[in-house]
């Protein structure tokens, strides 16, 4: 059993965060395959494929294993992506990826080997600016930023903005449709990705650099996509927080996952969330019809296996 300590952070509303003890990196092998059934299969088709990547403190990626071969291989920056074309291609299509990866424990008091540095003003004005899903300048979300109590530096409006996004959703169980931050504020409910939206959009009203990622739990029970934050921290850069497993235990606890690349809305994916794989051809279909995921710990004989 692993031992934690509860503390009160900042003395802000009783906020907590679990200090564990030191867990050991986690090796687990992934092994994808996503399904797809086209209306007209004789026609051209492109798929592509969000590929994890190394995250200093958060993931070590060994292998990557694809059947069959990719097309080619996409980089813009640090994110990557595998693409398939075919000029003719039968039904199903099914693609396999297997990742062989080393995952760490990462919170917001992960402390970096070596200082940061500074964000470039462009990054800078990319993660505090509006986009779909995360209205950054939506009246009510301007109003809720405003309300916010006064704070001695970044960390503490992050926490702040944690209690906030708690106290103003509750958890409606998985959906597939997102709704966004200004949506989910107003029904006042959401799954993982409207809290993670939120919190984000809720960051950059404040003026701090914030993302939405998306990621594979290892110990998930039913649905193994799941949502986070990132915001960030100086001296610290990207930090990870969970503010539906906030909103659930009353504290904030290391997240470990498997990540995927980092926008929100990738046009590199066709503006898709990069959860799953995408297709489109000149008849304009996209999105596969269902993928799998079975996830192995290293020396185990046995997987978990999951559809979605």
């Amino acid at each position: 059993m692993r031992l934690f300590t509860a503390i009160a952070f900042l003395g802000l509303f009783g906020v907590q965060v679990l200090l564990p003890a030191s867990s050991p990196p986690l090796k687990l092998t992934y092994r994808f395959s996503h399904t797809f059934e086209r209306r007209n299969p004789n026609r051209a088709a492109l798929v592509r494929v969000a590929l994890p990547g190394d995250e200093t403190g958060k993931q070590e990626i060994h292998s990557l294993v694809f059947r069959p071969e990719p097309t080619r291989i996409l980089e813009y920056g640090d994110r990557k992506y595998a693409e398939w074309v075919w000029n003719s291609v039968k039904n199903p299509i099914v693609l396999h990826v297997q990742v062989n990866a080393t995952l760490l424990e990462h919170d917001i008091h992960s402390k970096p080997e070596a200082p940061m540095p500074q964000l470039p003003a462009e990054v800078v004005k990319a993660y505090v600016q509006a986009e779909p899903y995360l209205e950054t300048l939506n009246p009510q979300i301007i109003a809720l930023a405003d309300s916010l109590p006064e704070s001695n530096s970044p960390a503490e409006t992050a926490l702040h903005i944690l209690h906030t996004v708690a106290t103003r959703l509750r958890y409606k169980g998985y959906d597939p449709v997102d709704q966004g931050a200004a949506k989910a504020l107003r029904a006042g409910k959401g799954d993982c990705t409207e809290y993670t939206d939120l919190f984000v959009a809720l960051c950059r009203a404040k003026g701090i650099p914030a993302r939405s990622r998306i990621g594979i739990l290892h110990n998930a029970k039913k649905m193994p996509l799941h949502s986070v934050a990132e915001v960030y921290l100086p001296q610290q850069g990207w930090v990870s927080v969970d503010p539906l497993d906030y909103d659930r235990n009353g504290t904030l606890k290391p997240v470990r996952m498997l990540y995927l690349p980092t926008l929100r809305n990738d046009l590199t994916l066709f503006g898709y969330f990069a959860d799953k794989a995408y297709m489109i051809h000149d008849l304009g279909e996209q999105g596969p019809l269902f993928t799998k995921v079975s996830i192995q710990r290293s020396g185990s004989a046995t997987s978990k296996e999951f559809t979605y």
